[in-house]
């Protein structure tokens, strides 16, 4: 099914494809470190954030 304009479904690349293809890296390589990212770079932020939230408010005492 397609619409004015739009490639056919088996003919369209996504956005992995080509990205894999620039890299030239295999496609499934590719959305494994991907798979891998989307669990470590929330993590890996949020502690980053935590450790320089602290470190910015050691001196600050309110007492």
């Amino acid at each position: 099914m397609t619409t004015a304009g739009s490639a056919p479904a088996s003919r369209a690349a996504a956005g992995d494809d080509i990205l894999a293809r620039l890299l030239r890296v295999p496609v499934y390589d590719l959305l494994s470190l991907f798979r891998v990212l989307v669990l470590v770079l929330p993590l890996l932020t949020g502690a980053h954030t935590f450790f320089i939230a602290r470190a910015t408010s050691v001196g600050d005492d309110p007492a």
